[in-house]
């Protein structure tokens, strides 16, 4: 394999790793936590709590819109 071929997988993998990896935690938030809620399992809802967690406290200790948007998110999710 070319050296270019192996600079240019480990880019792509470092682009994931930064940019794509915590869109998608984002992302989840929303539909995890509406899982949460449906499922009533306790350790779903532990688990939830503490992968989230960060979320969480950006959106009571953020700045307004930021707490706006989060809730917004996991609205659009809610029943």
């Amino acid at each position: 394999m070319s050296e270019v071929r192996k600079q240019s997988g480990a880019l792509l993998w470092a682009i994931v790793a930064v940019v794509v990896a915590p869109v998608c935690y984002v992302l989840s938030s929303g539909p995890a936590i509406c899982i949460a809620e449906r499922i009533n399992n306790d350790l779903f809802n532990t688990c939830c709590k503490w992968v989230y967690a960060p979320i969480a406290w950006l959106s009571l200790n953020g700045p307004e819109p930021l707490h706006d948007l989060i809730g917004w998110w996991v609205e659009l999710w809610m029943p």
